[in-house]
């Protein structure tokens, strides 16, 4: 009897070491799959960590590559702006250049409309001179062949030469006088013209002042040669049934003469159209 009871421990001793034994298998087998998942959740967790290292890596070297090209844009757009600035002030200057060089035209253009309106105003009297005078355009052209024959000798000036005294030679401009460069005479040559007689100066066509040259001190009188006028004449300008100045014959034409103002009444001055008579 106490042998059976022996064996029954026994057996059961062994089935309570077996299932220890099973349950201990079964434990440490579960112990390993846990080991091995996390293991294995270790290494997922390893690379991805290193992954994202070479990610940082990567971004910093983006980033730091992004920062350099920031700084060249960035000077760029300080070049850009430097250039910007002078081209502004370039425009400016050019702008002010531009309005300087309009003024300045416009300017130009009044002068040069200034002077067509004197231009125009100088060929009216010269016309009306002529007109005065009766000079024609064929007087003119006979003039003018007469000159070429006297040119081999003589020089023309193209002016009035004066020889009284106090007053300096000089080339009178021929706009001021009115009076056309063809009629003119050179000194000490003697005017060569068709012989007319004489006409008593009162008989004369309106005689008058043409022109009054105050920086040479002269005027140009439509009375000449054909009015029995000679060199040296004096005569007189009356004005207002007064005697304003004396003249003296210094230069003679066919039809007009330059005289050399002696006297004048600063009260009355002698002025373009006075009369004028022979004293």
């Amino acid at each position: 009897m106490g042998t059976r009871l022996g064996i029954f421990f026994a057996f059961i001793l062994s089935l309570t070491a077996a299932g220890g034994a099973y349950y201990l298998y079964q434990h440490l087998n579960a112990e390993r799959n846990i080991r091995i998942d996390l293991e294995k959740k270790y290494d997922t967790t390893r690379e991805r960590v290193l992954n994202l290292q070479s990610e940082k890596e990567q971004i910093k070297a983006a980033k730091e590559q992004f920062e350099a090209e920031s700084e060249d844009y960035r000077r760029k757009a300080q070049e850009y702006e430097s250039q910007v600035s002078r081209l502004k002030n370039e425009t400016s200057r050019i702008i002010s250049a531009r309005t300087d060089l309009e003024k300045q035209l416009q300017d130009k253009n009044s002068q040069v409309a200034e002077m067509e309106k004197k231009i125009v105003e100088l060929q009216q009297k010269a016309e009306e001179a002529m007109r005065a005078c009766n000079v024609t355009p064929a007087d003119i052209k006979e003039t003018l062949s007469q000159e070429e024959v006297l040119s081999s000798s003589t020089t023309n000036e193209g002016g009035l030469v004066f020889t009284s005294p106090g007053v300096t030679p000089a080339r009178a401009p021929m706009a001021v006088m009115a009076v056309p460069q063809s009629e003119a005479v050179s000194p000490g040559i003697p005017t060569v013209s068709t012989p007319t007689p004489p006409v008593p100066l009162d008989m004369t066509r309106g005689s008058k002042v043409l022109t009054v040259n105050r920086k040479f001190n002269f005027v140009v009188v439509n009375l000449g040669l054909k009015d029995g006028l000679k060199m040296g004449d004096s005569l007189k300008v009356i004005k207002s049934g007064r005697v304003s100045a004396t003249l003296q014959v210094e230069k003679l034409y066919d039809k007009f003469a330059a005289a050399t103002i002696v006297t004048e009444d600063q009260q009355i001055p002698v002025m373009e159209g006075d009369e004028v008579s022979k004293g």
